[in-house]
């Protein structure tokens, strides 16, 4: 008489799950910085997204249009540069995301003019308070914006 097995154990369905659990134990750390990371890069995108928008007003309406940092509270607007200054637009940037400095901007204000140019240059550097990181973003005289981490 030949015994032919039908299923799984439950010994083998515990070594299953005792190995799947040491992978996920083993790769959720990695996981979750990935996670915060792109949390941070986000924000970033998001954020020079505002700015090529801001940019583009500039040029196709050939008004000035800015955007205008608070430090404060992480929320940025922007600004259409007319009298009396109109709000176009206002944003926050994501959750633990914060404006940790800026350099070079006169008054927090990025304004560019009717060429598409930055009126100043200057740096704009965003930080993740759940991990320290940080993203470098400069708006150079030309008007191009570049990123990076730090």
């Amino acid at each position: 008489m030949s015994w032919k097995p039908r299923g799984v154990s439950l010994l083998e369905l515990t070594v299953a799950m005792a190995i799947i659990f040491i992978i996920g134990a083993i790769s959720f750390p990695s996981f979750n910085n990935y996670l915060k990371y792109q949390d941070l890069k986000n924000s970033t995108k998001n954020f020079i997204g505002q700015l090529k928008q801001a940019q583009q007003a500039t040029v196709t309406q050939q008004i000035k249009f800015a955007l205008e940092l608070d430090l404060q509270t992480n929320n940025y607007r922007q600004l259409k540069l007319v009298q009396p200054t109109e709000l176009v637009a206002d944003y926050r940037l994501g959750a633990n995301i914060f404006f940790a400095s800026t350099t070079g901007l006169a008054l927090g204000q990025v304004i560019f003019n009717p060429t598409g140019a930055a009126q100043q240059s200057g740096e704009i550097y965003l930080e993740s308070s759940a991990n320290g990181q940080q993203t470098k973003i400069t708006v150079h005289p030309s008007g191009y914006v570049s990123w990076q981490n730090n």
